[in-house]
């Protein structure tokens, strides 16, 4: 570890601050000429990006100033907020990662990365609080409510957050700048993470919490006395919350994504051993609560379990029919496969359906006899898709993977055989339009081509760069853009 007498003094934090911040002020105050090669190297720090929401130089940090490191990883980062629903062995896992430093895979362990809910490359400020903090403490500094994934706006001055870059090796802190102002409905998830953040001390088991949602479910009729949950009351009862949130405006979209596609909130009940993003449980909440506040005082009741009957699923079976536009779909000759992707419903219960509304099932051969499975084969070598390949022999496309799983070797002389394909293609692209227009330039083919030209730059730089008009010289670029 670094030896913490180099520096020769650390400012205070303000309360709120995030750690970035902090070393952000300290290089700024110290008139170090480089933050990446001055201030982090004294912690010892040489790569990664400062600014990530969970930082590796916080052992470093709490030595150098001279803090409890339980403290810094509290009340500087965001471990309560992912903390509180998350069980035990991962924030133990969370809080060990923070206090060594290795923090490389903190966002794939606690699940941020498979919910698609990280908190991107940007960090936010609201331009009322920095004239506030500079007014009271003499500098403006990144406020960790703001940062929270599913804060958009600033709950006291109802306006939304204004975003910046995360810069790898530069230290900074905010400016102000102007945005819309906030609606109600964006203002309440905000205070709602944020009284999740600053009063919740204690982890929520998951139990718990689905206990909790449960009995609330049930006072609201949503419930069946079954205790199956009506999915689709449920969504509606999130969606009319969620259009008040407008589009673009942090993780939302996602969310309205999964609730459009019957993922939310079917996830929390359904995978429930799964780790899911603290914004999922908390817009469920916002739907079946007045605040958090009523929440956890439902959670700490004790509850007699809910009066069950049992669940008969033969019954519960025949009472599913077959909707129209599924009935659609049959009749006009869709696949089982490509119909139960559109209406939401397994393949053989789909069958199982189409056969008792009198539908007559196209299903196709699944076994592969030796000599169609050679011809297979030979399509497949050729780089030819499964679905085609299904569709010129009558068989399904399950099939014709069974044959491709059973030689391995195939799957990557076809990844060769796209990129070759794909290669050619673009090449062809960047070629045919230089012959059309001879006094094309480099920058002008990109926007062109777009799509072929980044593809050739990621994958074919070398060629790319051989075959594009030659560069404008620097001394040449300020005539033709049209300067004094």
């Amino acid at each position: 570890m670094t030896n913490p007498t180099r520096f020769s003094f650390f400012p205070a934090p303000a309360e709120g601050e995030t750690a970035y911040s902090w070393i952000a002020r300290y290089h700024l105050m110290s008139g170090h000429a480089s933050f990446r090669a001055n201030t982090m190297a004294l912690l010892g720090v040489l790569h990664g990006r400062a600014s990530n929401e969970f930082p590796s130089f916080l052992p470093q940090l709490s030595v150098a100033a001279d803090m409890p490191l339980s403290t810094i990883i509290h009340h500087m980062t965001p471990y309560r907020f992912y903390a509180t629903f998350l069980p035990e062995k991962l924030c133990q896992m969370l809080n060990a990662g923070l206090s060594t430093g290795q923090t490389r895979n903190l966002q794939s362990t606690i699940g941020t990365v498979s919910n698609r809910m990280t908190p991107g490359q940007q960090m936010y400020s609201c331009r009322h609080c920095i004239k506030e903090d500079i007014d009271e403490y003499g500098f403006p500094f990144w406020h960790l409510l703001h940062q929270l994934t599913g804060v958009v706006s600033c709950s006291r001055h109802h306006e939304l957050l204004h975003a910046v870059p995360r810069i790898q090796s530069q230290a900074m802190l905010p400016k102000s700048f102007i945005e819309r102002p906030s609606n109600a409905m964006e203002d309440r998830y905000v205070t709602l993470i944020q009284d999740m953040h600053t009063q919740q001390n204690n982890m929520l088991s998951k139990q718990q919490c689905l206990l909790t949602y449960r009995r609330r479910l049930y006072e609201m009729k949503i419930l069946t006395p079954q205790q199956r949950i009506r999915f689709q009351q449920l969504r509606e009862l999130i969606g009319s919350r969620l259009k008040g949130v407008e589009v673009g405006v942090g993780a939302f979209d996602h969310l309205k994504q999964q609730l459009s596609n019957a993922q939310f909130p079917e996830c929390l009940f359904y995978q429930a051993h799964g780790n899911h993003h603290p914004l999922k449980h908390l817009v469920l909440i916002d739907a079946l609560f007045e605040s958090w506040h009523e929440f956890t005082v439902e959670v700490n009741k004790i509850y007699m379990p809910l009066e069950a009957q049992p669940v008969v699923i033969s019954e519960r079976k025949q009472s599913i029919e077959l909707s129209h536009k599924a009935q659609a779909l049959l009749r006009s000759g869709g696949s089982l496969r490509a119909v139960s992707k559109e209406v939401g419903v397994s393949v053989s219960t789909l069958k199982i359906l189409a056969q008792r509304a009198g539908i007559k099932i196209d299903c196709r051969p699944s076994k592969v006899f030796t000599g169609i499975e050679r011809a297979i084969w030979r399509l497949l070598m050729l780089g030819e898709k499964t679905s085609d390949i299904a569709f010129k022999f009558g068989i399904s496309v399950g099939s014709v993977e069974k044959v491709l799983s059973k030689h391995p070797e195939l799957v990557i002389l076809r990844k060769q055989i796209w990129f070759y394909q794909r290669r050619k293609f673009h090449r062809s692209a960047i070629l045919t339009h230089m012959v059309h227009n001879p006094t094309v330039t480099r920058k002008l083919i990109g926007l062109a081509l777009g799509a072929s030209y980044i593809w050739l730059y990621k994958h074919d730089k070398e060629w790319l760069y051989v075959h594009l008009p030659p560069e404008i010289p620097r001394s040449k670029r300020f005539q033709i853009k049209g300067g004094r």
